[in-house]
């Protein structure tokens, strides 16, 4: 009777268990409805980037590090960032001050000293939104959960993100064309062989504090 009740009790244990476990699947979902109804949110970013391409028939290696800092509201399409990109091109250093600021259906930005103004469009919008950009890499691929982690006395699921390729290259694209910091003659497409990202998610908000 005791050894009946014993593997009665485990079985429950289990089946608990199991049942507190979500998918990959299931976290997609969470991930993209949770982080998608975000009204505003704050950035300090810092991102280095490492290319190898070909340039005059050398293979050359483009090194670049971009940080940014600011306020996104994502409710009334508004926000103010502030940033520098450095890169290093066959041993030429290059920095550039960035400010972006949208205001009123209207994007100002300020590079090497000059305003641009210009009317808001989603794709611009987008581009400018970090975490509009990490929704549609989400919704473009898969995700894999990997060991969860805590910090600042908080629980968070730690994400691998695999996006699309095609959707990384035409974003790459896109930011091709407006930077002036990278050659137009790169082929992005056979620059860009595998891309992932790493999230981290609290658990208890599903909302993105960290990525990588």
């Amino acid at each position: 009777m005791i050894i009946a009740v014993l593997v009665l009790l485990l079985g429950m244990f289990l089946v608990a268990g199991c049942a507190g476990e979500l998918t990959n699947e299931e976290i997609q979902n969470k991930l993209i409805q949770a982080n998608s109804n975000l009204e505003s949110y704050s950035l300090d970013m810092k991102m280095t980037t490492i290319l190898t391409t070909e340039i005059s028939g050398k293979e050359t290696t483009i090194k670049s590090e971009m940080i940014s800092t600011g306020d996104i509201d994502r409710t009334n399409k508004q926000m103010a960032l502030e940033g520098s990109i450095t890169s290093n091109i066959l041993g030429t250093k290059t920095e550039m001050d960035l400010e972006t600021y949208v205001l009123d259906d209207v994007v100002y930005t300020k590079t090497l000293n000059s305003w641009i103004k210009m009317k808001l469009e989603r794709n611009i919008w987008t581009q400018q939104d970090q975490i509009s950009q990490t929704i549609e890499l989400i919704q473009s691929g898969s995700v894999e959960l990997l060991e969860d982690e805590s910090f600042n006395g908080n629980l968070y699921y730690v994400v691998k993100v695999k996006p699309d390729l095609q959707k990384i290259i035409e974003t790459a694209l896109q930011q091709q064309q407006q930077s002036e910091l990278v050659n137009s003659d790169m082929n992005i497409a056979d620059i860009i062989k595998e891309y992932s990202l790493t999230v981290w998610v609290n658990k208890d908000s599903f909302v993105i504090e960290k990525s990588k």
